[in-house]
């Protein structure tokens, strides 16, 4: 009973926290559409969960940047620009283009607020087509054509002796190919997917453990927590200085909504 009592009281706070959020951001002007995404729009959300959402603005808010922190949790805000997204979805329902350039966090979004009526168009056509077999053939062939760029440029730093290049080429090379992975067996490669747990499940139900022992061994996951999180605390500073070029709020983002100290006792993930 206590541990259901917990877990009704995390979750009640994580949705009022995101329906705050969605609030503020109705309450400017500018803005005419809100949907939330993400593992909060589908509804298994988890302790640590972070909060996806978009907004349909008049014009683009110069000022919010999409990596952001709010109330000590981390936040993804999508823009759309009414007229852009407009011209996107005649486009679709035209045969004209597709839905590979809409964010995957707002697959099977939630709908909150839709002065235009765009959001209800855009869920739409996203829930439909995603996983189309068109689009996964066009998403599974892109990640494994990056796969091998990368795999190609890992094996000219071999031969020319740069063997940490090397193994950052190959990691980058297998993220590709994990994405391929998930794209092939249509499941939808959102974060948690990429963990190494998830990983391991996956090829388990498949019955083919290859990926997965590459993938183990390429990250050299043997080497246990603390060695893991000490590795983590040095790294840090080159990890945030690379992602300030995704906003200056990115190093706190990632610091909150990815366990940046390794402090939430997953460690199979």
């Amino acid at each position: 009973m206590g541990h259901k009592s917990e877990t009704t009281h995390w979750k009640r706070a994580l949705y009022l926290f995101a329906h705050r959020v969605a609030d503020q951001l109705a309450a400017d002007p500018n803005v005419v559409g809100v949907a939330f995404g993400g593992s909060v729009a589908r509804g298994d959300v988890w302790k640590h969960s972070d909060l996806e959402i978009g907004i349909i603005v008049r014009k683009k808010i110069e000022g919010l940047q999409h990596f952001g922190i709010r109330e000590d949790r981390g936040v993804e805000t999508f823009q759309f620009v009414a007229a852009e997204l407009e011209e996107q979805l005649d486009g679709i329902e035209a045969g004209k283009n597709d839905v590979t350039r809409f964010p995957i966090q707002m697959y099977r979004c939630r709908v909150l607020y839709d002065e235009t009526g765009l959001f209800g168009r855009f869920k739409r056509v996203f829930d439909r087509d995603l996983f189309a077999s068109e689009i996964v053939d066009l998403k599974k062939l892109g990640e494994l054509k990056h796969a091998a760029l990368w795999q190609a440029r890992a094996e000219k730093a071999l031969a020319r002796g740069h063997f940490k290049t090397t193994v950052a080429l190959a990691r980058v090379a297998m993220n590709s190919l994990l994405l391929a992975f998930y794209w092939h067996h249509a499941i939808q490669p959102r974060s948690q997917s990429r963990t190494v747990y998830m990983l391991k499940k996956t090829c388990r139900q498949i019955g083919d453990m290859r990926l997965y022992d590459a993938f183990y061994d390429l990250y050299d996951l043997d080497i246990g927590v603390e060695a893991a999180r000490a590795q983590l605390a040095a790294a840090k500073p080159d990890i945030h200085r690379l992602v300030l070029a995704w906003g200056s709020n990115a190093p706190a983002f990632f610091e909150k909504a990815v366990d940046g100290k390794l402090e939430w006792g997953y460690h199979k993930s």
